[in-house]
Formats: C-alpha cells, structure tokens, sequence
C-alpha cells in the first residue's frame, strides 16, 4: 500500500514535522524545524497563470451568454411560467429556506468549538503537515461553508423579489435581479456537487477507514448530514415551486465560482494559514498531476451546471406530479442520513 507522506512522517517522527536523531539533541540546529513563512511554498508561475487563463475563460463566457436567455422568461418574483405555486407562497418558502441557512451559519460560526481540519495531503505535497485550527468566521474556509452561504445570499435576494411580486411591485433598485439569477445556477451546481461527492466519495471512504461503529462516524452526525445534504433539498424545493431553470449559457458563472475559490485557498494557504483544505488544490505538488486535479476540479463543476441545465430544462416540460417525483428521486439518489448499506451490514454484525 502506498503510503501518504503523512503517514511516513508519522513513522518517522511526531508527525507533525520530521524527526530529530537520536544522536543529535532535539535543539540542534538540523533538527530545529524551519520557521513558517520558509516553509510555505510560493505560488509558481505556470500555476498561476493557468488560473488567469480559467479565469478569462469564463468572464469571456460570462460577458459573451445570452444574458436574457432564460432572464426573459422569469418575473420579477424570479419564477417562470412553471411555477407550482403563487408569489405569496413562493416568498414564505424562500425566507423558510434563508431562516434554515442563516441558523445553520450561526451555529458554525458562533455556538460551535474550534475543530482541526486535517488536509490528507497526498506524498509529494511541499506544505507543511500541520492541521488548522478553525473557529469563527474561520469556518468558511471550506467549500461546504462558503456553498451555504452562497445559498443563504441567493434565497434573501429571492426571497426580496418574490414579496415584490407578490405585492405587484417593481424590483427595488438594490436588488439585481438578473445576478440573483445566476446565484439560483452557481448555487444548484455546487450544492449537488457537495452533497454527490460526499456520499459517492467521502462517506464510503471513511467508513472504510473507520475502526469502530460506523454510526458513530462524525460525516453521519446531526451536524454534518444537515450540512451536507439539506442544501440539496433546499435547491430542489425552490426548484419545484419557481419553475426556475440552469440556462447552458450561463455555465461560465459556475466556473468563475471554481476560480474564486481556488484563487481564495491558495492566497489563504499563502499568507494566512500555511495550508489548503483540500489535496486537489495543492498547488506545491508536481506540474503535471496539480495541472489535472485543478483542471479537474473545473470541469467536475462545469459538468454538475450541465447536469442541472438538463434536469431543470426538462423538468418545464412534464406535468406537475411526474415534475414532483422527478425532483424525489433525484434527491433519494444523491442525499444520504446513513451509512452506506454494506458497512450498515457490518455494524449490525459488531
């Protein structure tokens, strides 16, 4: 098996830096670990430049989409003409929806202790192997966290125009309509992405993992399987009642929102923190695999906004119940609140 540079470096030593020789004291000089800002590598070039290149990409498809392409078909309450429900309805479902939201990011920045995010970086990583600790407004640090909020923005906007709607009013000047638009978009691609990902991907893998009762696993406690699934479901419930839609021409928003963050973990691993949250934004590891995780990464983004321009456009086109059950197995397929059934095979047998 092959070991991670982590786990060599745990062999080694302490773990968190390397080891000091029995024949030389620990204050040696060759044992002193390096001070931080020596360690944190920079930002190569090429690197660099391939996010400038991303970043062009999708602001010239960004400014060059039909921009009323599906902005013409949507009032001011941002609904569509397959709207399941009135405006009235509409606006409580979204303040419902921001209420859940706004609670949720409460409680992670305010009411929750500090927890140590752990990058598995992969062997060849040039970062040092030290968790970072977050608290506070720290916790948006993660992609999860920073979707959420996304979401949280998107649904008070919404949420502003539809009891416009509802009162037969103009949209206020404050409110931009056609980028809370493309919030709704952004915001269903990537939440579908976080939750796809955590049950196809991480919860198998640390159930795997995992020594004891996978029940007990922290991915499947109350805190997480509301992260990362209700916002899933909070996308498709709005989904269903505005009758909103991705449109194919708007796919650069999703992909600046992937330069965004990249462009922000790697300024924070930089200057801030010393580290990314994730492997696959390790810009430090060898060109040719951090060229294929970043362009990866771009691509697993912009192909969930084509999935979603699929559904959503198709959706427009069935009856209202077939529209309702379509939005349910989608949800079942992708959303989990327990183990996955072999490894909750396994915990009954423990």
């Amino acid at each position: 098996m092959v070991q991670t540079r982590s786990q060599r470096a745990k062999l080694a030593g302490d773990g968190d830096g390397p080891a000091t020789s029995g024949a030389e004291p620990p204050g040696n000089a060759r044992a002193t670990k390096p001070a931080p800002a020596e360690r944190i590598p920079q930002i190569p070039t090429d690197m660099a430049l391939l996010l400038a290149v991303l970043i062009f990409i999708s602001v010239r498809t960004f400014l060059a989409s039909r921009g009323d392409a599906s902005a013409g078909a949507m009032t001011v309450a941002l609904a569509s003409r397959g709207a399941t429900v009135g405006f009235e309805a509409l606006a409580a479902a979204r303040c419902a929806s921001f209420l859940v939201i706004a609670h949720r990011l409460y409680l992670l920045v305010v009411v929750r202790p500090p927890f140590e995010l752990k990058a598995n970086y992969l062997a060849t990583t040039r970062f040092p192997l030290r968790p970072v600790k977050l608290w506070g407004l720290r916790r948006l640090v993660t992609f999860t966290v920073q979707t959420w909020t996304l979401q949280g923005i998107y649904f008070a906007l919404a949420a502003a125009a539809a009891v416009a709607g509802a009162r037969g009013l103009e949209a206020p000047p404050w409110l931009p309509l056609k980028a809370t638009r493309y919030l709704f978009e952004v915001a269903w691609a990537v939440s579908h992405l976080v939750t796809s990902v955590t049950t196809y991907v991480l919860v198998p893998a640390a159930c795997e993992k995992f020594d004891g009762d996978v029940r007990d696993l922290p991915l499947l406690q109350a805190d997480q399987l509301v992260l990362h699934n209700v916002n899933c479901i909070l996308m498709h419930v709005d989904t269903l009642l505005s009758g909103q839609y991705l449109a194919y021409d708007h796919a650069g928003a999703a992909l600046l929102y992937a330069c965004y963050y990249v462009s922000f973990a790697w300024t924070r691993a930089r200057y801030v923190a010393g580290g990314v949250p994730y492997f696959f934004l390790d810009y430090s590891l060898p060109r040719a695999l951090a060229f294929k995780l970043h362009l990866g990464l771009a691509g697993v983004v912009v192909l969930f906004f084509y999935l979603g321009v699929f559904v959503t456009t198709q959706l427009g086109e069935i009856a209202v119940p077939a529209r309702c059950l379509v939005h349910v197995l989608i949800v079942g397929a992708i959303v989990r609140f327990r183990p996955p059934p072999e490894y909750r095979a396994r915990a009954k047998a423990d």
